[in-house]
């Protein structure tokens, strides 16, 4: 064992050591075991923080293998230790539950609660339940608006908006059970009308009516309720001198309506959407109504509808300049829109054999000429000296629309006069359809045109057949019309 400077030292502290053996031996023991203990003491501390930094190692590869608990917790942890939000109280079964929100851990309380119609909120009940079957009354109070009266009662009109304290506080009695005898009636829907006396349920007959003037007692309708001459009498116009200014004296009055003097449309101002029928008057030189001695005090009996009253379907635009022109139908029972609106191009027919066709990307424009709706064909195409338009590609129209898809030799084009272009002529039945065709055959770049003919043997027709008059050189491909 290799010593330390200590310990040789201390050997030699005292020559008695040397002469007693036993006791140096003890000695050397007892150093040694001072001088080695503190060693060993020291290892063992410098052992430990190794092994707790081994134990932290450990616990960190552990947390990262393993998802912590307070981070899954974030998601959804017990209920119990959750704090509901303002207006929330803790489900009954809380700490039983998981969760991460209010909706998960807790019920609404009528703090949240907006109350119906005919209830009143109250502060009181703010930490009360709102019940799914019913939080009207858990959380609010009842008006009277919203109580129900027993039959033959009504809501009293000024408690509408007052809590509904008791039936007798909310309701009283209606006009349905009142009595009305003699010569009253019953006030029309007593079920909705209150009272308690005959001026609230009840209104006078014509029984207890006195006709003025003029106006005469009308017998049958005594029994009815009415509280004027015009309701319960009827006049003799006869005895009628004279009417206010523009009214019409009649000479009897029917019994039923009991006028005598009937205002003329000259007292009515037409509407917004109406006009009085006008005529121009050559010696004013201005326009005037024409039927202002009619008798009548409405639209309808003294205007005309204007074409602010229209609207335009279909094919037709909006014209705001007819909107205060008096409507006129194109045809009795017909339509509005010629005079009112303006037509589209899609209503506008071109004129073909001018040059002009359908271009339905135009259909929308409130246009009606071919300029404006139409695109060019063919037949505004110049054909040069010595050609003429082929007439199978005249309604061509677009990029397409050349000279030489457009014309033809002038020969090719007097060929086909007054016939038609056929597939083949041997499928022709009809005989004068034979003589009025043609086919045409192209041969590489040329193209012909061959008439047909009957074929005749021993002087009998054996059918329809291309003969060999021809013409060459004729432009275009236009499609081919199947025989019939």
């Amino acid at each position: 064992m290799t010593r330390t400077p200590g310990v040789v030292a201390s050997l030699y502290v005292s020559t008695s050591f040397a002469t007693r053996p036993m006791k140096l031996t003890c000695l050397l023991v007892l150093v040694l075991s001072l001088v080695v203990q503190p060693i060993s003491d020291a290892k063992k501390l410098v052992q430990e923080p190794e092994e707790e930094a081994k134990e932290d190692e450990k616990t960190e590869e552990t947390k990262t293998s393993e998802p912590d608990e307070d981070e899954a917790a974030t998601e959804k942890m017990p209920c119990s230790v959750q704090r509901c939000g303002t207006g929330w109280a803790p489900k009954l079964d809380h700490h039983k539950l998981k969760g991460s929100s209010s909706k998960e851990c807790c019920r609404k309380t009528c703090a949240l609660y907006e109350c119906p119609d005919g209830y009143k909120p109250n502060d009181k009940y703010h930490l009360n339940i709102v019940e799914a079957n019913d939080s009207s009354h858990a959380c609010c109070d009842m008006l009277c608006s919203a109580y129900t009266c027993n039959a033959g009662f009504l809501v009293r009109g000024e408690r509408r908006d007052m809590l509904a304290e008791s039936h007798d506080f909310c309701c009283d009695i209606s006009c349905a059970s009142f009595p009305c005898t003699g010569t009253w009636n019953k006030k029309k829907n007593p079920h909705l009308r209150i009272g308690h006396e005959v001026a609230e349920c009840c209104d006078p007959s014509c029984e207890m009516w006195n006709c003025t003037g003029t106006w005469e007692r009308k017998e049958e309708v005594l029994h009815k309720s009415g509280t004027s001459d015009e309701e319960c009498c009827w006049q003799d116009c006869s005895k009628i001198e004279t009417c206010p200014a523009d009214h019409v004296n009649r000479t009897k009055a029917n019994k039923t309506d009991g006028a005598c003097c009937l205002p003329k449309c000259s007292l009515h101002n037409c509407s917004a959407t109406f006009i009085k029928p006008l005529l121009l008057d050559e010696a004013t030189d201005a326009f005037i109504a024409t039927n202002d001695d009619a008798i009548g005090n409405s639209d309808e009996a003294c205007c005309l509808e204007t074409c602010k009253r229209h609207t335009c379907e279909g094919a037709w635009a909006h014209n705001p300049r007819s909107d205060d022109k008096a409507i006129v139908l194109d045809k009795p029972n017909g339509s509005a829109n010629p005079f009112c609106c303006n037509p589209r191009c899609s209503l506008h027919v071109c004129n073909v054999s001018a040059g002009w066709s359908k271009d339905k990307t135009k259909d929308e424009l409130e246009k009606e000429d071919d300029p404006s709706c139409c695109q060019k064909n063919c037949r505004l195409v110049p054909c040069a000296a010595g050609k003429a338009l082929n007439i199978l590609a005249a309604d061509l129209v677009g990029k397409a629309m050349t000279e030489t898809a457009c014309c033809e030799t002038q020969k090719c084009a007097d060929f086909r006069v007054g016939k038609e272009p056929v597939s083949d002529c041997t499928k022709i039945t009809g005989g004068d359809k034979c003589l009025q065709s043609y086919e045409m055959k192209t041969s590489g770049t040329a193209r012909k045109l061959t008439a047909c003919g009957f074929k005749i043997v021993n002087g009998e027709s054996l059918g329809c057949v291309a003969k060999e008059v021809m013409q060459d050189g004729c432009g275009g491909r236009p499609p081919v019309t199947a025989a019939k």
